[in-house]
């Protein structure tokens, strides 16, 4: 494996330094994710739902949802790091 592709993937599978918002929800995404998953619950109902509804309005306020444009938060992008 060559060192510019190596340098290449690994830039591309970082959150950029100047988004601390987009690390903050990305990892409460997962922090989520593994209590439900441990405590065998699913995510559509209190209390997971209405945390990863909090989580949605602090992107959206954030000015990283939107229709027109792809951003760090969209589901694909949460997924990878995920």
């Amino acid at each position: 494996m060559s060192d510019e592709f190596s340098e290449s993937h690994s830039r591309t599978n970082r959150l950029p330094a100047q988004e601390p918002l987009v690390e903050q929800v990305i990892d409460r995404i997962e922090s989520l994710t593994l209590d439900a998953h441990e405590k065998k619950k699913p995510l559509e109902l209190a209390p997971y739902r209405d945390q990863l509804f909090e989580l949605f309005v602090m992107a959206e306020g954030g000015g990283y949802l939107d229709d027109e444009e792809e951003g760090p938060l969209t589901a694909d992008e949460i997924c990878k790091h995920l």
